[in-house]
């Protein structure tokens, strides 16, 4: 399969190189949905931790969602506000789709 998306535009200038599944050390799940799971991961090359939602390219075409899902990325690309999680950036390989993200998280007092 090839890639579905067109390239990232990338919030953060530490990650502007081409990015793969191995730059990521898996530390727990946060999450699972339809399409698949999210992750919190270690960036490997500079240390910050992410949380990276990854979906699977053949539930995608299989659901006819290749379009929600590029929606998605482009909405999430274009919001700047404090109290929404970032996208920073996005790959893909043969078989899934990787949405890279701030840690977010709630604070309780």
């Amino acid at each position: 399969m090839t890639d579905l998306f067109p390239p990232a535009k990338t919030t953060l200038s530490s990650l502007t190189q081409k990015m793969n599944k191995n730059d990521f050390k898996q530390l727990t799940t946060l999450g699972e949905g339809t399409f698949g799971k999210v992750f919190k991961v270690n960036h490997i090359p500079t240390g910050k931790e992410y949380a990276v939602k990854v979906v699977s390219k053949e539930r995608i075409k299989s659901s006819k969602m290749v379009k929600q899902i590029e929606n998605e990325i482009l909405i999430m690309q274009s919001i700047d506000h404090p109290n929404i999680v970032k996208l920073v950036t996005y790959f893909e390989n043969k078989s899934n789709v990787y949405l890279v993200m701030e840690l977010g998280g709630v604070v309780y007092s």
